[in-house]
């Protein structure tokens, strides 16, 4: 097991977000995973609200829904720099928390 510090960069963002003509969310993957991140994931919430004090739920009777998606990355600190950078015009409002962490990472 390896023990490193690192940075986690959260991006609260909502599911029906586009970047052109693809869904944001995938938009960011796909970029974070070209710039070579260790891994990213998506995590859908079940409710969430923003400044806007407008409750979204994952609510299965709507056809459309607002639903909130945090994206998450973890890399060195001169990494989730870059990134930031990166991915800063592709969200047009919104919020992203960054904290430093301890990984774990097993095996290889």
């Amino acid at each position: 097991m390896l023990r490193e510090k690192q940075q986690l960069l959260r991006i609260f963002i909502g599911e029906d977000e586009r970047w052109g003509k693809q869904p944001l969310y995938e938009a960011l993957l796909e970029k974070l995973c070209e710039r070579g991140c260790r891994g990213a994931t998506v995590v859908k919430a079940v409710s969430g609200f923003g400044p806007h004090r407008q409750i979204h739920r994952d609510d299965l009777l709507r056809l459309s829904a607002h639903r909130p998606l945090i994206v998450e990355v973890v890399d060195s600190a001169e990494i989730i720099d870059q990134v930031i950078d990166l991915i800063q015009p592709m969200i047009p409002a919104g919020m992203a928390t960054l904290a430093d962490v301890d990984t774990l990472i097993f095996g290889k």
